[in-house]
């Protein structure tokens, strides 16, 4: 059986890099963010609008850029990322998400916690990608 590993990644040490960025982090960010508005834009078109409701996740959510954009599609917002350090900057944008430290392979949520997922460019740090979509899938 082939051991499906996409990259090897030292979490922690990743979680340090993107912490001590974290202050800077949204002004060398530009293509993150065209990526984020062209996903805005795509739930939109799919009806997940202003006022729509139910419970939605960011994944990846960083220093919480599109967290305030997030918030009005949805009743409940979580904003989750492995960066300590990201989402002490996220809680400065006053979104209301609740913010959580956690991992896109062993989310810590329960099974069908979440109607939607928002993820803008955060799966490529996943040593096991379908260990992560297996967990968006358990959590959606």
């Amino acid at each position: 059986m082939l051991h499906e590993r996409f990259q090897a990644v030292d979490k922690a040490q990743l979680a340090r890099r993107f912490g001590a960025a974290a202050r800077h982090y949204d002004t060398h960010a530009g293509f993150q963010q065209e990526v984020g508005q062209a996903l805005l834009e795509r739930m939109s078109a799919a009806g997940l609008h202003e006022g729509v409701g139910g419970c939605g996740l960011d994944l990846g959510c960083g220093t919480g850029f599109f967290l305030p954009a997030l918030a009005g599609r949805c009743s409940e917002l979580t904003g989750l990322d492995l960066a300590p350090g990201m989402l002490a900057q996220a809680a400065l944008r006053g979104s209301g998400a609740r913010l959580l430290c956690g991992d896109a392979e062993q989310l810590p949520f329960a099974d069908e916690t979440f109607d939607w997922v928002f993820s803008s460019l955060a799966l490529q740090w996943c040593e096991r990608p379908a260990q992560a979509f297996a967990e968006l899938h358990r959590v959606l």
